[in-house]
């Protein structure tokens, strides 16, 4: 019985890996992104500033990823349902904070519980990076 309980812990902590402490880049930009982010993906840069009290604040992850690793990592993209960037996209507040020269496929999606709250990630194809932000307000 208990080699039970100990298989099951294990798999629930395997299945939900991702989603528990520690917050990492990988997980987030993981679990934002929806994609399986290789482990190996190199990190560029990790931002979380969130308030103790509110919970509110920013993450942004940029991930370097091998040419390989990106075609497979965007094909999945647009299985998702990622768009292509365009410049109407790119005139976009959210989109353009991106930069003017992203190319590649991207997904906004609005924080249903926050008015100004979302997440956005882009799989840019010009420096085969993945780049997450989370805004929580």
């Amino acid at each position: 019985m208990p080699l039970a309980i100990v298989l099951t812990i294990v798999a629930v902590y395997l299945a939900f890996a991702d989603q528990l402490p520690p917050r990492t880049p990988l997980k987030v930009a993981r679990v934002i992104s929806e994609l399986p982010v290789p482990g190996d993906a190199r990190i560029l840069s990790f931002t979380d500033e969130r308030s103790a009290k509110s919970g509110d604040g920013v993450s942004e992850v940029r991930l370097q990823v091998t040419d390989e690793e990106f075609s497979k990592l965007e094909s999945l993209a647009r299985e998702q349902g990622y768009k292509p960037t365009t410049p109407a996209e790119l005139q976009r507040n959210v989109v353009s904070q991106l930069g003017p020269n992203a190319r590649g496929v991207f997904r906004f999606r609005p924080d249903s519980r926050k008015e100004s709250g979302y997440d956005i990630a882009l799989l840019d194809e010009r420096t085969k990076q993945l780049f997450v932000r989370i805004v929580v307000q």
